[in-house]
């Protein structure tokens, strides 16, 4: 498959993406109630949207080792959506576990916000966890907002202490590795598309981190730098992980995107499409 043929099939990814987003907006007009779960859902989509639609405008200057970087938020997304939609099991160590159903998960989304804001805050002005804010912070916020914070991470610390987990930088209390484990225990038919996430989340943080891979900068022998690195392969997997998201966002509008979604991964494949 040629990149301009890769490209079209990402734009037309995106206008998927975009006609979701419209659709959402006119339900919502007409009174759609909308479960914590499918907010979740939908604002997952949303952000999926706007990185494909980085990538979109990365791609004609030939910097995908920075695709790479947007690309590896898309797939995260895809991964968090599935988790967030499935009833998955916990292992906590011995023979304790935990089910953990949509429902529970949309808390834990949810109340990470508190948690993180807390920790940020504090952190990076070397706050003790009942020390006061400075001042000058203190005045930009409306009042009792710092309070309403701390409640709300109080009440967050002790949900998660009920399930039996422990606070975490991340809102499911597990790593990407320990969500996809859960993932193909749960749905074990599922597998190598799941392990094809963790490959492309894998592949992608390698290029979100330093790292001293120099192939997207200097060009062997001759050490000198490059111009442009391009790699399709990333631009596949980006849509891949779009199209992963944008399935569950069309759940809840009732939409079953899976003819679709197997039409554009032919035409990633560059196979025949099925008639």
């Amino acid at each position: 498959m040629t990149r301009k043929d890769l490209l079209a099939v990402l734009e037309d990814v995106l206008r998927e993406g975009d006609s979701l987003f419209d659709r959402t907006n006119a339900e919502i007009e007409k009174g759609l109630e909308v479960t914590l779960v499918a907010s979740e859902t939908i604002m997952l989509g949303a952000r999926a949207v706007n990185a494909l639609r980085a990538i979109r405008v990365l791609a004609d200057y030939h910097v995908d080792d920075q695709v790479a970087v947007i690309a590896r938020s898309l797939v995260e997304a895809a991964v968090d959506v599935e988790y967030l939609n499935t009833t998955t099991v916990r292992r906590l160590g011995g023979d304790r576990e935990v089910e953990l159903t949509p429902d529970t998960k949309s808390l834990l989304f949810s109340s990470h916000k508190p948690l993180a804001l807390f920790n940020i805050v504090t952190e990076a002005e070397e706050l003790g966890p009942d020390d006061p804010l400075p001042d000058e912070i203190a005045e930009d916020l409306p009042e009792g907002h710092w309070d309403r914070v701390r409640e709300a991470r109080r009440e967050a610390l002790q949900m998660r202490e009920r399930l039996g987990l422990r606070e975490s930088p991340y809102w499911a209390c597990a790593g990407n590795a320990a969500m996809m484990a859960e993932l193909r225990r749960a749905v074990p038919l599922e597998v190598g598309r799941l392990r094809q996430h963790r490959r492309f989340f894998q592949d992608f943080s390698f290029f979100a981190h330093a790292n001293p891979n120099d192939t997207p900068y200097v060009v062997q022998p001759s050490r000198k730098l490059r111009s442009s690195f391009q790699e399709d392969s990333i631009l596949g997997a980006a849509v891949i992980a779009a199209l992963e998201t944008f399935r569950w966002w069309g759940l809840v509008l009732g939409d079953e995107m899976r003819p679709r979604f197997i039409g554009y991964l032919r035409r990633l494949r560059d196979e025949e499409p099925e008639r």
